[in-house]
């Protein structure tokens, strides 16, 4: 089963110490130190003695080199590795989304924090609370994320807190909901974050069909919601 690395730019993007609200629909952030070997996603929950409440969001964004694959994977895998137990507030699952950070060059800008798409997760609720430090975390990846893998020459998602960032609700406590992860620069590769996939094939169709309008044969999977592979001729071409 061939697989990708994670490139080394991966790293997080905090909030800052702001009220949930704010801390959520932040337009800029903090950058973590992308050249550290481990990164968090998740969301901080700090009391104050005025009754008031700040939180701390962190999303960890990867991106990984996909310009080899042009078929959609018929299956894949992302995996990560957990660097501690996760966080004590027992909400610390997170979720993979679509993103497009990374957009300002190779390394992650301020600018990015807010450069996720919630409407397109790529992932279920990863379960991270049964997970303990050292333990490799693998979730599949949906049919969006197998078709941006085969779109793009970067494939790019942020793992978020799924149970408040993602769903949008605040915390309630002041117990950690985090996980800290193992980035790309932590030695070796064994606890890299990681994309395995089961390759795709080229659909069938109409041998001499090279193309439709404009659109590579190898990039169709359907024809008017008739599945490629299923059909003998299309506009008297066989």
């Amino acid at each position: 089963m061939p697989s990708i690395f994670a490139e080394t730019t991966d790293g997080d993007i905090n909030s800052g110490n702001l009220a949930y609200s704010s801390a959520r629909s932040a337009t800029t952030g903090n950058v973590g130190n992308t050249t550290t070997t481990t990164a968090i996603a998740g969301i901080l929950r700090f009391g104050s003695r005025g009754g008031g409440n700040t939180v701390r969001i962190h999303r960890l964004f990867l991106k990984f080199d996909t310009s080899g694959i042009s078929i959609a994977p018929s299956s894949a895998n992302l995996k990560f590795t957990l660097n501690a137990d996760p966080g004590s507030g027992g909400k610390a699952n997170p979720i993979a989304v679509k993103s497009d950070a990374f957009g300002g060059g190779s390394g992650l800008g301020g600018s990015e924090y807010d450069s996720i798409d919630i409407s397109t997760p790529y992932t279920a609720e990863i379960d991270t609370e049964s997970g303990s430090a050292g333990d490799r975390i693998s979730v599949a990846l949906n049919s969006d994320a197998l078709s941006d893998i085969a779109a793009n020459d970067e494939f790019i998602l942020a793992l978020i807190s799924h149970a408040h960032d993602f769903i949008n609700s605040e915390p309630a406590g002041t117990l950690s909901n985090t996980n800290t992860i193992r980035t790309s620069d932590f030695s070796g590769t064994s606890s890299d974050p990681e994309i395995d996939y089961v390759a795709g094939s080229a659909p069938s169709g109409p041998a001499n069909l090279t193309s439709l309008n404009t659109i590579a044969k190898a990039s169709i999977t359907s024809f008017n919601t008739i599945t490629l592979a299923n059909i003998d001729e299309i506009n008297t071409v066989s």
